[in-house]
């Protein structure tokens, strides 16, 4: 029951159900903080542009399906700029095709009869390579400071023993606060590494 059958789900907006309602707006992040931080970083990104267009577009959604959706084709866009070598310019056209090639099959009815006649095996590819070049692209970034990547993984997989806590975000923030307190937060003089080079 959901938006793909036209009919809105029931969702409580009771005391009781607070707790849940912040555990799911921490869900996506994950996934959001880390690629959004480093596709602004690489591309150089304004932050205020990126963030309220994400959060236009998660409210609008919300509102009208009564739950807000993760922009998932986002996620594939940022890895593929981390690892891949997009510009500024290359990221902003990727988005805008996407966008209308999505509205396209979502407006006709044809995303059905593209996601069966797609194997499965080729999302499982495309995930498999990113993934592995999202992995060897933090391999290379964990050797320029060893330790600070020890502590940040070190942290991570700690957390992954506490199902209900978003360990991205914090490891993510506590790398963060170690390198700011170790002096290493001053911007690059030259352009971060990516996967493919």
């Amino acid at each position: 029951m959901g938006p793909a059958d036209g009919k809105e789900p029931k969702t409580k907006t009771g005391t009781a159900s607070w707790s849940g309602e912040l555990g799911g707006a921490c869900g996506d992040l994950g996934t959001f903080v880390p690629l959004v931080v480093g596709a602004m970083t690489v591309a150089g990104l304004a932050p205020a542009g990126v963030l309220f267009g994400f959060g236009a577009f998660l409210v609008a959604a919300g509102l009208a399906f009564g739950v807000p959706l993760a922009v998932q084709p986002m996620k594939a866009v940022s890895a593929a700029l981390l690892t891949g070598g997009l510009g500024a310019g290359e990221l902003v056209a990727t988005g805008l095709v996407t966008g209308v090639v999505l509205l396209a099959l979502g407006a006709t009815g044809a995303i059905g009869h593209v996601a069966r006649a797609v194997p499965k095996s080729v999302a499982a590819g495309l995930q498999l390579g990113l993934g592995l070049s999202m992995a060897w692209l933090g391999v290379k970034l964990a050797a320029e400071t060893p330790w600070l990547g020890a502590v940040a993984l070190s942290f991570l997989l700690g957390l992954m023993w506490l199902p209900r806590v978003p360990a991205a975000p914090l490891a993510l923030m506590l790398a963060f606060g170690v390198a700011w307190a170790a002096g290493l937060t001053a911007p690059p003089a030259e352009p971060l590494p990516r996967a493919a080079e």
